[in-house]
């Protein structure tokens, strides 16, 4: 009961951190933000919503209907009622059409199965031929076949649309944001303080049990509590958004899950699907207890805590079908990908199910690392040679940096107001290492971003368009209608050459001539069809009087749609709100004429301009890094040439008007993502300076970039009009901007840049004033250890 109530006590004192508090809620947004972006309701879903609906009513109606339904072609759109779709775009012969798939979805699912368990079939007689009946192999196949051929018999499907459920199990981005926030509060649990009782609760052995137990215990009670928050946060964000279908439903009713191998319902899934996220976040926690016996610095435990999930990530992505690169953190978490297809590991000939397999090793590992933090914990209170060892590695790491200092230092005051506030802003206030993670995420995140695998059919639109590129137009036509009649003339002929060749009429070697002809022509018939495509939109581009081109336009997209890196405008947000904020915690200032500047309004003047400078530097650096990183990975991944060819060029961007080649759009386009990067740095040093703490400055400046971002995918269209995140893609701005500006684009652009520039200009004079009438705590409150301040010293 003691242990209970300390647990609780410790649960209560860490929660109310605001900190946490602050950086759980932002995380939260971000993860609510991307979520969001992946819902998306058609009107023809709402139809088909509804027409179920009124079957599970009044099923003989609905059934007699569709028969009247099924009379009608499909060519004779004009004449097909509208009576349940009630869209002008969507008549009811389609409706139906997607009703009876629903009606049929049992023998859609079995006609699935079956060449599977064929196939499967037929592979357990080989392997038992080759190597015998108690072969591991043989031994999968039939534990397969055991399975599927129970799903083939029992699984049974109710007539609803499976929706809702795909969108939650398969937002991986989840995993991430919480393991930073256990890993977050674990730091805060392991590393706080005991005063009052506790510092005597901590001298008898007892005690000291106690107090690790109730440690333990109140980071595990965390480490279950923010995944159920999170899950259940998602959950209702898509619930409000699209709904979900029932919980007794089929998990293979989803298309992801169709070879789902266990007859799991949805309701059985997502208690299993919040296991996982519970198995994950209390291995962190344990692994992040264990660091703190040893640092006992929250931040670096923080930090050193981030490390295992971090690598655990890296190595689920880049460890392909490895089980063993299933087995870590992340993997555990990610519980979808092991569901989704039959997945087992060797057990001494038998085949172990691969979940169930993880789930047990994850328990095991969770138990090791909580029995280990037990041991470790008491020895290193009881001060036994572990501690030792452990104090004199952290003594020598702490004297290893100062071996290598120059002895011949410039003095501190030597510095520029300049470079001194990026000095304290970078290295004093000891946020580098986590700019490293951050920088080094937005890198990975490029370089993930920028991977894309090329088909065959892909290769061939490339290799056609580059053919085709530098011809005339009356030459571009010639061959593609050449090129066409070659394709249709062969597959049109297939059935008289077969005639042709059973009946003699043609030989041997030109019935194999046709067959290759044949060949071909069915090869490139679809990748041809994409190449007239392009040609007929650039046709209809120059009727309209624009310089379009025949490129290959599938890498520029791709290069263009590669979306915001976040974790690259963190970094200026991060620093930023450190450039006020700090000036009302610890004592920063370790020279006295800058006490001095900071006593008079003027010197306040002045520190505000620098600060705002260091501000417009930091992002502007930010910038240049990730953009860095952004093109390197874009020019080394994707074949992004002709620069000259006109934007028009590019389907994408139909309705940009804008006449200016591909290469000075890039150009316009990073032209813009600068701004947005030097806006977002200066707001968020406004906002430290404004309510002179890190953690609500950040919250404010994510709430100024979030609340536009949610308010416009809630359907608030004139929300974009304030949206940073926008103009920090590039590429949606510049294609909402054309959609509603036509041909006044670039006036609209500048109205809106300009609106920004006055704002933050507005905002920061305000802020300058405020700031120059406002005397720092730090000059009139803050004493030495002598009782004088520091401008009575100077």
């Amino acid at each position: 009961m003691t242990t209970l109530k300390l647990a609780l006590y410790e649960f209560k004192k860490v929660g109310s951190s605001r900190l946490l508090a602050g950086l759980s809620v932002l995380l939260l947004l971000i993860g609510l933000f991307l979520c969001n972006r992946t819902i998306q309701t058609t009107p023809e879903q709402e139809c088909l919503d509804n027409l179920v609906s009124i079957y599970q009513k009044n099923p003989e109606e609905i059934l007699d209907y569709q028969q009247t339904v099924k009379s009608y072609a499909r060519t004779a759109e004009t004449d097909i009622p509208r009576v349940y779709s009630g869209s002008s775009a969507y008549n009811d012969y389609t409706l139906f059409e997607d009703f009876d798939r629903l009606l049929q979805a049992k023998e859609i699912y079995r006609q699935a199965l079956e060449p599977v368990i064929r196939s499967l079939t037929y592979q357990r007689e080989e392997f038992t031929g080759l190597s015998g009946e108690d072969s591991y192999a043989a031994r999968r196949t039939a534990r397969m076949i055991q399975l599927y051929e129970k799903e083939y018999e029992e699984t049974a499907f109710p007539v609803e649309r499976a929706h809702g459920w795909d969108k939650l199990f398969s937002f991986d981005t989840i995993n991430i944001l919480i393991l930073s926030v256990t890993v977050l509060g674990a730091s805060l649990f392991f590393t706080s303080d005991s005063k009052g009782q506790l510092a005597y609760i901590g001298v008898t052995y007892f005690g000291r049990r106690t107090r690790m137990m109730s440690k333990l215990l109140a980071s595990c009670l965390y480490a279950i509590a923010v995944p159920t928050a999170f899950v259940m946060a998602i959950a209702a964000l898509i619930g409000i958004r699209s709904g979900f279908s029932a919980w007794n439903m089929p998990l293979a009713t989803f298309e992801m899950f169709q070879y789902e191998p266990y007859g799991l319902t949805v309701g059985q899934f997502f208690w299993f699907f919040l296991m996982s996220k519970w198995i994950g976040a209390l291995c962190a926690t344990a692994l992040t207890g264990i660091i703190s016996l040893f640092v006992k610095r929250p931040a670096a435990v923080l930090f050193l805590g981030m490390i295992p999930p971090g690598v655990s990530c890296l190595l689920y992505l880049t460890g392909g079908q490895d089980v063993w690169h299933r087995l870590n953190i992340y993997g555990w978490m990610h519980l979808s990908p092991l569901v989704e297809r039959y997945h087992s590991q060797n057990g001494f000939g038998h085949p172990w199910d691969l979940p169930s397999f993880a789930c047990t090793v994850a328990i095991v590992f969770f138990v090791i690392l909580a029995v280990s933090y037990g041991i470790f914990s008491e020895r290193c209170w009881a001060h036994s040679p572990a501690e030792n060892i452990a104090k004199a590695l952290y003594s020598f790491a702490q004297r290893l940096p100062a071996r290598f200092k120059s002895k011949k230092r410039a003095p501190a005051g030597s510095r520029t107001l300049f470079s001194g506030e990026l000095f304290k802003t970078v290295i004093a206030s000891r946020l580098l290492p986590a700019i490293l993670i951050l920088l080094t995420v937005a890198i990975y995140g490029s370089a993930l971003s920028y991977t894309r695998t090329k088909s065959i059919e892909e290769t061939m639109v490339k290799d056609y368009i580059s053919s085709l590129h530098q011809l005339d137009e009356d030459q571009i036509a010639d061959r593609i209608r050449s090129e066409r009649l070659r394709i249709d003339s062969a597959l049109d002929n297939e059935q008289t050459m077969n005639l042709k060749y059973r009946s003699g009429e043609i030989s041997s070697r030109e019935y194999s001539a046709y067959l290759e002809e044949l060949n071909y022509a069915r090869k490139h018939d679809i990748a041809f069809g994409k190449v007239e495509a392009q040609w007929s939109y650039v046709l209809s581009r120059r009727a309209a009087g624009y310089r379009a081109e025949l490129v290959y336009d599938t890498d520029w997209m791709h290069y263009f749609n590669s979306g915001t890196n976040l974790p690259g405008v963190v970094i200026p947000i991060l620093l930023g709100v450190c450039l006020f904020s700090q000036e009302y915690g610890s004592d920063h200032h370790r020279n006295g004429w800058i006490y001095i500047l900071r006593s008079t309004p003027a010197g306040r003047r002045r520190l505000f301009r620098t600060k705002l400078l260091a501000a417009l530097f930091i992002g502007l650096v930010a910038f240049l890094l990730t953009t860095g990183a952004d093109l390197f990975f874009a020019f080394r991944k994707l074949d992004l040439s002709v620069f000259s060819a006109h934007l028009a060029s590019i389907r994408q961007f139909s309705n940009v008007r804008l006449d200016v080649s591909l290469g000075w759009f890039c150009a316009l386009r990073y032209a813009v993502r600068l701004f947005g990067f030097l806006t977002v740095s200066v707001l968020s040093c406004l906002t430290g300076s404004w309510l002179k703490h890190p953690v609500y400055a950040a919250f404010l400046t994510g709430t100024i970039l979030l609340v536009p971002a949610l308010a416009d995918q809630a359907g608030l269209l004139v929300s974009r009009y304030a949206e940073l995140i926008l103009i920090l893609n590039g590429t949606t701005w510049f294609i909402w901007l054309g959609a509603i500006a036509g041909d006044n684009l670039p006036v609209l652009m500048a109205v809106l840049l300009l609106g920004w520039i006055v704002l933050v200009a507005a905002l920061s004079f305000v802020s300058s004033h405020l700031y120059a009438a406002t005397r720092s705590p730090n000059i009139t409150t803050r004493r030495k250890a002598n009782g004088t301040s520091a401008v009575e010293r100077y």
